[in-house]
């Protein structure tokens, strides 16, 4: 008996886990207009994570000239996804260890995405302990 109720136990708090990921993924998925209002990525439900690409912007059409990688170097920067394996944190509230991919220095970061308020998000990309956050605001596709 007592095996039982662990197992369903275990079984609700997986489906409660689950109903708390798929809530917080409803309030980051969407169009966000960056802080500098000069770019739109469209964020969205990748598997069990959360991914997202550039698709409106004065560089969307331009190549990725800053890419580490020299055979990558050619592509547009809309053809590929810039932010790319977050995961619902511990406490629900967050999608952490996601990495943002910045065209103007061609390197990757570690990222966190956090839901604020009045259809806000923040967006903060980490290289080790020193972070930078910007505000992006929900936008129309």
């Amino acid at each position: 008996m007592k095996r039982v109720i662990a197992i369903l136990s275990i079984a609700m708090l997986c489906m409660a886990s689950s109903a708390s990921a798929d809530v917080l993924a409803d309030r980051v998925a969407g169009v966000w207009l960056v802080q500098k209002k000069d770019g739109k990525f469209d964020i969205r439900r990748c598997g069990e994570s959360l991914c997202g690409k550039l698709i409106w912007g004065k560089t969307i059409a331009d190549p990725d000239k800053k890419n580490k990688n020299p055979d990558l170097r050619r592509r547009a920067l809309n053809s590929f996804m810039m932010l790319q394996g977050y995961k619902l944190s511990e406490d629900g509230d967050r999608w952490v260890d996601g990495q943002i991919y910045n065209p103007e220095d061609g390197n990757s970061y570690r990222s966190i995405l956090e839901p604020g308020p009045d259809d806000t998000l923040k967006v903060k990309g980490c290289l080790g302990p020193f972070c930078q956050t910007q505000i992006w605001t929900r936008s129309a596709p």
